[in-house]
């Protein structure tokens, strides 16, 4: 995590380490083990890579800052 917050990708890849670093923080607190969390990590792995339905290109907006 450390390394992709100094170093961060720049293509729809950053999408997928948003993603899946939600789900290291869950891991993390424990969350994962609960239905709820259960399913909000579910719902974030259908949204993976080429099942990605919604794209941000938010993170782009400082690329050259």
């Amino acid at each position: 995590v450390k390394y992709f917050e100094t170093f961060p990708l720049f293509s729809s890849k950053y999408l997928n380490y948003k993603d899946w670093k939600t789900i290291h923080e869950m891991q993390e607190k424990k969350q994962h083990l609960t239905v709820e969390g259960l399913k909000i990590c579910k719902d974030i792995k259908q949204n993976y890579n080429k099942n990605r339905k919604k794209f941000s290109w938010d993170h782009l907006s400082n690329f050259y800052l």
